[in-house]
């Protein structure tokens, strides 16, 4: 009979949904806020201050880092040396071992020969709250490297003449933008076989616009490391009047056509310190049919553009990998021996906490 009762309790509950409630008690809560930007409160970090526990809150609308107790009072802290363009607060972090706070955002661009550069400023909070003074490392000048850019461009049949016409005026106004830099320009084109456009000495002595402006459509096939090969030998050379110490680039333009192998023409481009790129143009480029002409790594030096209309934007996007890469390299090398040669300083301390701001620096 006992069963019973407890096989028809056990189907009750079945078809029943039962739940017991309960209460957690909680503290009441704070609230922080700000009348002078929406963007107050967009970092929050806990903080252990000489005088207790506070919360560190960042405002990049005002560039305000506020301080903030337990009963709701609130005091900025003042960051020396700050511009209306800086957004403190974008980055907000928190060293425990130390009791310091990283506090960064995005200095004001400045152009370099049409080129954007963005750098970023930071500022060390320490335990009593006092503030360093900003810290702008990586912040890049205006280069004075010298660049020796090659233009490499496909010029065989599958390049009609109104692409054709493009190229020309891709290559005149590039050259215009960057006349007042340490670029100098050469130009060759290829199809069956490589013809030199311009050379070095040509842009050293003025003729560039006139070179580019007598070039004509010729046709043919595409023997690319056939090029290649011939920009080495040809261009590349102090008889083309390539400078001794300068950045060796080459920018090949191609709408993917191969009618020949790599015989060597890209470990004889690696000896001689050539960096590559590539801007891949058109539907039948495939990135995978040359692989071994760009430099490494390869998705850094390969870009994939629709049509030619296109060009100058993504030259644009290139141009300061191309121009800044060398001082992206000396200010990282510098970064690294700082890290593995000194003791727990400030500096250490932003790179060891912040090594992502590289990106903001060289993109890396």
């Amino acid at each position: 009979m006992a069963c019973w009762w407890l096989v028809l309790l056990l189907s009750l509950l079945e078809e029943v949904n039962i739940s017991f409630p309960f209460n957690v008690e909680v503290s009441e809560y704070r609230r922080f806020s700000s009348e002078v930007s929406s963007l107050f409160g967009y970092k929050v970090a806990q903080f252990n201050s000489t005088s207790g526990q506070r919360l560190l809150i960042g405002d990049p609308g005002s560039n305000i880092l506020c301080a903030c107790d337990v009963g709701d009072r609130c005091v900025n802290i003042t960051l020396p040396d700050i511009d209306s363009a800086s957004h403190l607060g974008l980055t907000l972090e928190v060293d425990p071992m130390s009791n310091r706070c990283l506090v960064c955002g995005s200095a004001n661009p400045h152009n370099c020969f049409e080129t954007q550069y963005t750098n970023g400023a930071c500022y060390i909070v320490d335990s009593n709250l006092t503030v360093s003074s900003k810290s702008t490392p990586g912040f890049e000048d205006c280069q004075n490297a010298d660049v020796d850019l090659c233009f490499l461009f496909d010029d065989s049949h599958s390049v009609g003449e109104p692409e054709f016409e493009i190229v020309r005026m891709f290559l005149l106004n590039t050259i215009q933008n960057l006349k007042s830099s340490t670029v100098h320009f050469s130009v060759v084109m290829f199809s069956t076989f490589p013809k030199t456009v311009l050379n070095f000495t040509d842009y050293q002595l003025g003729k560039a616009e006139e070179k580019i402006r007598e070039m004509k459509h010729i046709g043919g096939f595409g023997y690319l490391y056939r090029a290649l090969r011939f920009t080495l030998n040809e261009i590349f050379t102090p008889e083309a009047g390539a400078r001794q110490n300068a950045k060796k680039v080459l920018l090949l333009l191609t709408d993917g056509e191969v009618n020949d192998v790599n015989s060597g023409a890209t470990e004889a481009a690696d000896k001689l310190k050539v960096t590559r790129y590539v801007i891949g143009v058109g539907n039948n480029f495939k990135a995978e049919d040359i692989t071994e002409l760009p430099s490494n790594p390869k998705e850094h030096h390969t870009h994939e553009i629709g049509d030619f209309s296109q060009l100058e934007a993504i030259f644009k996007e290139m141009q300061t990998k191309i121009l800044a890469i060398e001082a992206c390299i000396r200010e990282y090398s510098h970064m690294v021996v700082l890290w593995q040669n000194t003791s727990m300083t400030e500096s250490e301390f932003y790179f060891q906490r912040n090594r992502t701001v590289l990106h903001l620096i060289c993109g890396v």
